[in-house]
């Protein structure tokens, strides 16, 4: 049976919790409606720690998933469900957003329940117990770092602040 969106307006059932790290941004809460269509140009991955959420891209139908991920300016429409749920937006020129880009053949990619199996439980920790977590950016590293296979990027100084830094 196709999926049918909710026609409320997107609305939060929990207080979000937001937070910054280096290469853009987490946010965790549970929210219904849908958001109308829009693109962004950070990599959007949404983690569903219960239930599913849903995703339509332009000109595609609705499709639920357990987790997915949003290329950089895809046009698209998102629905949480009613879903505890952890959202990232990832630089896409960060180290960890040039790699995961790289694997991107979709404009819309579902995540396998495998690879989601080895993420959650670092973020429903988080989810639950977000006072607790000591390092954002490794919690964030980690959750894109499950997304896909092959040795993860080194961390090293962007050389266009490299250059900067050489000229001053």
């Amino acid at each position: 049976m196709a999926y049918t969106p909710s026609d409320e307006p997107y609305r939060w059932l929990s207080v979000p919790r937001w937070y910054l790290w280096e290469g853009g941004f987490l946010l965790a809460a549970r929210a219904q409606g849908v958001v109308p269509s829009h693109a962004h140009h950070a990599i959007q991955i949404v983690i569903a720690l219960d239930g599913c959420v849903a995703i339509c891209g332009k000109g595609d139908g609705w499709r639920e998933s357990r987790g997915i991920v949003v290329r950089p300016d895809a046009e698209h429409s998102f629905d949480c469900n009613g879903a505890l749920g952890v959202m990232l937006f990832v630089d896409p020129e960060s180290s960890e957003g040039a790699w995961l880009a790289a694997s991107l053949r979709q404009d819309i990619t579902t995540v396998a329940d495998a690879r989601l199996d080895l993420i959650v439980p670092a973020v429903r920790a988080f989810a639950e117990r977000p006072d607790e977590a000591d390092d954002m950016a490794e919690l964030v590293r980690g959750c894109v770092h499950g997304l896909r296979p092959g040795l993860a990027p080194a961390r090293r100084v962007d050389s266009r602040v490299t250059t900067v830094l050489d000229s001053i």
